[in-house]
């Protein structure tokens, strides 16, 4: 586990207290030395320390209360920050002491414990610190502790002659499981100098400080002082003959003098006692030959180090080692830039999901370190214009800062300002690099993130000044990039966005450019305030052309699984033929089969667990290697005999450095994979990361004997993006694996030649690596690649053809071509110019590109044949050749999953329906034999079942114990009539879907009769004339009132369902989907319009407006999606609403305020302006945490309260209010479990009911 970086920290506090107080020059030995105990927090385990410390011989002790007055104006916690010299300097000169003895205690997880730490102020060297375990025994911790401070007393009577820092060791291992080796070699040497008399070992930034009152002391002090001396280690791990070894390295070092160093290579178990006798060989060097290092010297050594932590990644020890070389060189621009990186790249690992407030506090206080590395780089310092900055103004997820306790949250509160006005700080810099295309994005990238959680009018205001502090620089170009960073102009198409144009169009201080843009853009939007598609909308592709000669055939493949059944397979990962007239087939977590024709599949391999898949396969001409991957284990190397059918299982017993994800350190999202590659009979090559790349020679021979031995490592990491394309020919840069491709040698070659391997390098830098397996020496292409997505090796015939991918070249990136690659993989050809489509593709003879349309080039003829437009939808953003941006996904959007061809079946694709309803695959014909490829999928697909009759079963009737007040019902949505006489429920479960209930009885009304499928949302109309359910199926019924009579009855939308409403005359239905919302003509069943996606995201609030004009929701965003209902046209989003709780009488919309939830606010449609009716209103995220009364009188908000007094605690409780007089009225405690998905007053406003995440019915009788 990695040490807290605030640990890192608090363990120099008291060297850095001391080392600047020196307060006296009496001689130490010479006197009684007088204590002080500083307990940072009062804490009682301070006064039992205090009591143990009183009872040591040969010391005096400052009284507590003394101490106390002495510091009570003082930041105790500043202590802890290694850079507050000042403030520790006065505490020393204040307490006149000889010895500081300093405590204080702590949480690491779950785990408390106490932190102390001693020092002489006369020196200002440490003499002790440790961190002991707090359990309930005070008495006995303070024992622990007092015996550490009598050590510490032994150490202050000596004479100091040598004064050592031992640095973390450097790992040169592949993997990690002796990474612990790090910390442990450097505490075993700590601990043996410690032993020795005379020998003091400081921490880091400790002998840094050491190093700088060395430089500045006057000479009297200099000769009592002692300047540190550096032992720097490393080690590398390595197995023989079944046996852990490792080989050591120490080097002894002060400043730029190297004075010895110690070397060891041999068993583990011997490590410790050669770190021994290294440190005895270490004191027999005499203290007189040592010379001063200045802090020039001192800091180069430190730079040095830490860039060798930092090549490596290893971001945690880097990180210090370049901020204590910067205490003595503040000026080192690199070293700031570096320290920048470390720090972001160590917050990469949070915040996730379950971190506590200590982990979200280091994240942030990472981030401020990172902040004033930035603002310490000269101007134009930024190397990395793309990730850089964006990683810098990342904020955490509402719901992170919403659970965190109240200080917290004030802490975030002030971290977010201070990001804010770093930002304009990163807007100034990037603004020096317009028009370079990166710095703009990244502009709006900063801004968006900057302004992003702040309430809509807030935002806007900040966008303007944006705007108008940099239109001078860019022009009519201040509108995109600062007024809406949000990538998309449509953004701005809210109410308060419009509002914001036309601001911007008429406002005097903006330049005319812009206001012609905004004003522009405004008339843009306008004009696209037009109906919604038709019914019978167009299909979202384009068929075939009449005649083509592209078309379909069912494909079924059937194996026997492991329970002895025979399978279909449903999907082809993947298909490799070989020679023999034998295909490979892999199918996603089917299996690994071999099919010799077109009958029956070959078993070659089952999996044995769920979420298991084939992920990479070769042939060596008798066995079949493949990669396995279960989950987020690490892969599994298999060899098998395409003959006999015998499987060779490689592990990381066998020397290959697999590892599960967990265990992969220093990454943002651990990755752990392999692929494989053959490359003779017998043998293959692995390629692996595990955060650091790996090349591995593996070998089975026919006796079952295996062999493996990792040839190749790139262990190398650099900070940001710009580095990495500068080090991009560095064939030791660490990089996740694309692909991996063998190629033979031609006869031309030689006989001794052996075969060469292309590895694809993630981006960036986009350059294949090229490894010759002849000495294992790697190279990378001097070509860059911009896209090797599509890679293909010619099947049968590698040699001849080489590699091929569809990419476009750094200096012409507006023309797609197709690359290829030969022999010996030196340089990068163009086989082929203007390709306007993406897929590649490779049967026996030809070559194929697929795209909207498929294309069939024959190279003996070099002619393109157009075959056909595919049946499924085709899309490319990269705008190279053309863009076709992608369609709309409908519920029937068929896609296609893959290619592969077969020698046995040809062409093979994997198609999907949208929705998951339909998927399977199809052979592809090019002769017109087959069939359109809806065909193939109608004969396969299961039809959208039948709506049920009018008149279902009946329920069965209800008994006492279904009484709507006297048990729970289990209920997922629940709604009230508005004369009060009617409760309506709907619910998951399958034996009570639909539910009326009697009011003022509680008794269930049999009469309404409910479909066989789980309810999701009920409603009345405001006239109380009509009620609504809605289905998971997609079924909606509506029934009049009081006879509950069905009157419609239908599947509305295909996909999920969502919210229901009507209309307050109860004439038209508005049905909400995933992908679809409806408006329906109940007197003749007639769907009027069917727009796009409008699913309600807040519980099922789905309305009609309170002047029956619009259909509204909450959406995507949380903004308020409107319908116009006249003709379906959409109509401006509003922002500025979060959790939307009803309507006033007045027809105002009631909500919480976006970005600032506290505040409940009216919004009038008329004349677009906001009221806040009521400020500091607690209220929870999660689910409806608002409503408001018919009569418009009362308002609640439910609350969820995690945090009391800084210790958590679950308290649910609703909160009223009288709108009227704006006074709060007596809450509701106790409220529900998992918080409350949907609550609403009765029509009179004198009842509570709600619905909890559990599911449960909850109801509360309101004081009048």
């Amino acid at each position: 586990m990695r040490r807290s970086h605030a640990f890192r920290a608090g363990q120099y506090l008291l060297t850095a207290a001391c080392l600047l107080c020196l307060t006296a020059t009496v001689d130490a030995q010479d006197k009684t030395p007088l204590g002080a105990l500083i307990d940072v927090e009062q804490s009682p385990l301070g006064a039992a320390l205090e009591a143990e410390l009183f009872a040591l011989d040969g010391v005096e002790w400052l009284e507590r209360t003394e101490v106390n007055r002495v510091l009570a104006e003082q930041k105790l916690q500043l202590l802890f920050d290694a850079n507050a010299l000042g403030d520790r300097r006065s505490m020393g000169q204040l307490l006149k002491a000889d010895l500081l003895i300093v405590l204080r205690t702590g949480k690491v997880k779950d785990q408390k414990f106490a932190e102390l730490a001693a020092a002489e102020t006369q020196g200002g060297l440490r003499l002790v610190a440790i961190r002991e375990p707090l359990g309930d025994d005070l008495e006995a911790t303070a024992v622990k502790l007092a015996a550490v401070v009598r050590q510490a007393l032994d150490k202050y009577r000596e004479e100091i002659t040598h004064v050592f820092a031992v640095p973390p060791f450097i790992s040169h291992d592949l993997t990690f499981e002796n990474d612990y080796r790090k910390q442990a070699y450097a505490a075993l040497l700590e601990e043996t100098l410690l032993q020795q008399p005379g020998v003091l070992v400081v921490e880091l930034q400790e002998a840094e400080a050491l190093q700088q009152e060395f430089a500045v002391a006057a000479a009297d002090v200099r000769l009592k002082r002692k300047s540190p001396v550096y032992l720097l280690g490393e080690y590398a791990s390595s197995r023989a003959d079944d046996i852990d070894q490792v080989g050591l390295t120490i080097k002894l070092q002060q400043g730029a003098l190297s004075l010895k160093t110690y070397e060891q290579a041999g068993p583990a178990a011997d490590a410790p006692e050669f770190l021994r006798s290294v440190s005895g060989q270490v004191l027999k060097i005499d203290p007189s030959e040592l010379k001063a290092s200045g802090p020039v010297a001192e800091a180069a050594q430190l730079a040095a180090r830490a860039g060798r932590f930092y090549t490596l990644g290893d971001w945690d020890e880097a990180l210090p080692l370049l901020e204590a070389s910067l205490m003595l060189q503040p000026q080192q621009t690199e070293l700031h830039d570096q320290a920048m990186h470390c720090a972001l790249r160590i917050t990469e690992r949070l915040p996730e999901e379950g971190n506590t407030t200590a982990e979200l506090r280091e994240y942030l206080t990472l981030r401020m370190r990172a902040f004033e590395h930035m603002r310490l780089l000269p101007r134009g310092g930024i190397t990395d214009v793309v990730t850089t900055p964006r990683a810098l103004v990342r904020a955490l997820t509402p719901d992170q800062v919403s659970d965190a306790p109240p200080e917290f949250q004030q802490f975030y509160g002030s971290f977010r300002q201070q990001q804010r006005e770093f930002s304009l700080h990163l807007l100034d810099e990037l603004a020096d690099l317009f028009p370079n295309n990166d710095a703009v994005h990244t502009s709006r990238a900063v801004w968006r993130a900057a302004t992003e959680d702040q309430p809509p009018a807030a935002k806007y205001a900040d966008w303007k000044q944006a705007v108008i502090r940099y239109q001078d620089r860019v022009g009519a170009s201040a509108l995109m990039i600062y007024g809406y960073p949000a990538f998309q102009p449509k953004d701005l198409d809210t109410v308060e966005g419009r509002l914001f144009l036309g601001d911007l169009a008429t406002s005097d201080a903006i330049i005319p450019a812009v206001q012609t843009e905004a004003a522009d853009l405004l008339a843009s939007f306008q004009r696209t305030d037009k109906p919604a598609v038709p019914t019978a909308a167009p299909p979202a592709t384009t068929p075939a052309e009449e005649g083509a000669s592209l078309s379909f055939l069912p494909l079924r493949l059937e194996y026997t699984n492991a329970k002895g059944r025979s399978e279909a397979l449903r999907h082809l990962s993947g298909c490799l033929p070989i020679a023999g007239g034998v295909d490979l087939i892999w199918a996603k977590s089917h299996g690994l089969f071999a099919l010799r024709s077109e009958g029956r599949l070959q078993t070659l391999w089952l999996p044995k667990e769920l979420n298991t898949f084939v992920t990479s396969v070769c042939y060596d001409g008798s066995r079949v290697w493949c990669v396995v991957q279960t989950g987020r284990k690490a892969p599994e190397i298999l060899a098998i005999s395409l003959e006999t059918g015998q499987t060779t299982k490689f592990t990381r017993d066998d020397g290959l450095p697999l590892l599960d994800a967990e265990e992969i350190q220093n990454e943002e999202i651990p990755v752990s994979l392999a692929m494989v590659a053959a490359i003779g009979p017998g043998e293959a090559v692995i390629a692996g990361y595990v955060g650091r790349t790996w090349l591995a020679h593996v070998v089975c021979k026919e006796d079952g004997e295996k062999q493996a031995h990792v040839v190749f490592e790139a262990k190398e990491k650099l900070g940001d993006r710009q580095q990495v394309q500068a080090e991009a020919s560095n064939p030791r840069l660490a990089f996740v694996p694309t692909f991996i491709a063998c190629m033979t040698a031609p006869e031309s070659a030689g006989p001794d030649a052996r075969p060469l391997l292309a590895i694809g390098r993630s981006s960036p830098p986009n350059r294949p690596l090229i490894v010759d397996t002849h000495d294992w020496s790697a190279t990378v292409l001097e070509t860059r690649w911009i896209s090797d997505f599509h890679v293909q090796t010619h099947p049968l015939s590698p040699v001849s053809d080489g590699l091929y991918a569809v990419s476009f070249l750094p200096n012409d990136p507006r023309q797609l071509k197709i690359l290829r690659l030969r022999w010996p993989l030196e340089k990068t050809e163009v086989a082929m110019s203007d390709v306007k489509e993406r897929e590649l593709l490779f049967d026996d003879q030809t070559l194929h590109i697929v795209g909207q349309h498929w294309n069939r080039f024959d190279r003996e003829t070099r002619k393109w044949e157009q075959l056909g437009a595919v049946p499924w939808v085709f899309f490319t953003v990269y705008g190279a050749s053309e863009r076709i941006y992608p369609p709309e996904m409908k519920h029937d959007t068929i896609t296609q999953k893959g290619f592969c061809w077969s020698q046995h079946l040809g062409f093979v694709v994997n198609y999907y329906q949208n929705g998951g309803r339909i998927a399977g695959t199809a052979l592809v014909r090019f002769d017109g034999s087959g069939q359109p490829l809806a065909e193939v999928m109608s004969g396969r697909a299961t039809q959208t079942p039948a709506a049920p009759p009018q008149t279902p079963a009946r329920l069965p009737r209800p008994t006492e114990r279904d009484n709507l007040w006297t048990r729970t019902v289990a209920p997922d949505d629940v709604a009230w009539s508005p004369d009060g006489k009617w409760v309506l429920t709907a619910s998951s479960n399958f034996n009570r879907t639909i539910q009326l209930f009697e009011a003022e009885t509680g008794r269930q009304n049999p009469n309404l009769t409910g479909g066989p499928q789980s309810g999701r949302a009920v409603t009345f109309s405001s006239n109380g004339r009509r009620c609504a359910a809605s289905f998971a199926g997609g079924r909606v019924m509506v029934w009049s009132l009081p006879d509950l009579k069905v009157v419609f009855d239908q599947i509305t939308e295909k996909a999920t369902m969502g919210g229901v409403a009507l209309s307050g005359d109860g004439a038209l239905l508005a049905t909400a989907g995933s992908e679809s919302t409806s408006l329906w003509n109940l007197a003749t069943g007639e769907r009027l319009f069917q727009t796009g996606r409008f699913m309600p995201r807040q519980g099922y609030w789905l309305r009609f407006s309170a002047d029956n004009q619009s259909l509204e929701t909450v959406g995507y965003k949380d903004f308020l999606y409107r319908i116009h209902l006249a003709d379906g046209s959409p109509l401006p989003r509003l922002e500025s609403l979060h959790s939307v709780a009803g309507y006033l009488p007045d027809g105002r919309v009631v909500g919480r305020l976006s970005n600032d939830l506290q505040k409940v606010v009216a919004w009038d449609w008329k004349t677009s302006t906001l009221e806040v009716l009521l400020e500091d209103v607690p209220g929870s995220r999660v689910g409806e945490s608002l409503t408001v009364s018919a009569d418009g009188r009362r308002l609640a908000a439910y609350e969820h309260i995690r945090y009391v007094d800084g210790k958590q605690e679950e308290i649910r409780q609703i909160h009223l209010w009288d709108l009227g007089t704006k006074k709060k009225l007596p809450g509701l405690e106790g409220v529900g479990g998992y918080g409350l998905r949907r609550f609403l007053f009765s029509p009179q406003g004198d009842m509570l009911l709600g619905v909890d995440g559990q599911s449960r019915f909850l109801h509360w009788t309101l004081e009048p």
